[in-house]
């Protein structure tokens, strides 16, 4: 385990309503796996997964392929959940022989990573995988639109602890400085999204910041932790209305949403994440 850890994010990875079974298998996060079993490549015999988390994906990787496998994450909540061969580690040290695996994945984990990690947990990817690497990333996330406030020192942060965000430009050179080219990079999921979205949201939070809870278990700058933390429950479409029908204002928001959102016009957004297969150059 990495020493480097603050407090905060030992208690942020260690937050059990994280690792729940269950909390992130809906529609969407299932299309994810699927898509990104079907990168490995033919002859890949080692996977390991970093930032594995539960174990969602080396599950799906366990019930429907032949390979060895091996988890490895920071959180020792998460790996209560991990029924493969599994290791707590910190993606910036890995305690693991230079190309050891056939195949390396870090599935939703780079947004993570504080700027002055992120170019050790690149390169130790890299260190450890014999040939390929696969990457997943949210899509051209907006960080700002995450974001939440800390009750105590008022710091305003994205709720999730996401410090950046992708595109595809970006994802296709991310491997490049570690000698390792893109074979495949693609959006999946694609979804569609109100026009003037952006806008909308900016509006709902000024309206309704006063009433917004604090959505994260602990704040990153003071460490207040949030004894109130809970995640919503999933849908397939993945999270539930959030309103609250004890206020006033959420109750006619959510009545006014379940009547102009059939009929308000879309736009086709390329997709949810972004993936991509990396081979050793």
């Amino acid at each position: 385990m990495n020493a480097k850890l603050t407090r905060a994010e030992a208690l942020y990875y260690e937050c059990e309503e994280f690792w729940k079974p269950g909390m992130i298998i809906d529609g969407l996060n299932r299309q994810r796996i699927f898509e990104t079993a079907q990168l490995i490549p033919k002859g890949v015999k080692t996977v390991a997964d970093i930032g594995c988390g539960n174990g969602i994906f080396l599950e799906y990787l366990q019930s429907n392929y032949n390979f060895s496998l091996l988890g490895i994450d920071r959180s020792k909540q998460a790996l209560k959940h991990v029924n493969s061969n599994k290791l707590q580690a910190d993606i910036t040290s890995l305690p693991i022989a230079d190309r050891a695996f056939d195949c390396v994945t870090c599935l939703e984990v780079l947004e993570h990573i504080p700027c002055n990690e992120y170019e050790k947990a690149l390169k130790e990817l890299t260190r450890i995988s014999g040939r390929f690497v696969i990457i997943s990333v949210p899509y051209n996330e907006k960080i700002e639109n995450n974001s939440t406030q800390c009750p105590q020192c008022q710091s305003v942060f994205n709720a999730d602890f996401h410090f950046r965000s992708y595109n595809q430009d970006k994802i296709k050179e991310l491997l490049r400085p570690f000698g390792f080219k893109c074979l495949l990079a693609k959006n999946i999921v694609p979804r569609k999204e109100l026009v003037g979205y952006k806008l909308y949201q900016k509006i709902i939070r000024k309206f309704n910041k006063k009433e917004e809870p604090f959505r994260s278990p602990v704040c990153p700058v003071c460490s207040f932790e949030n004894n109130q933390f809970t995640i919503p429950l999933r849908k397939n479409n993945g999270y539930s209305n959030r309103i609250d029908s004890k206020s006033i204002f959420k109750r006619t928001y959510k009545k006014v949403v379940q009547f102009i959102k059939p009929h308000w016009p879309t736009i086709q957004v390329p997709g949810y994440w972004s993936m991509a297969l990396y081979v050793k150059e």
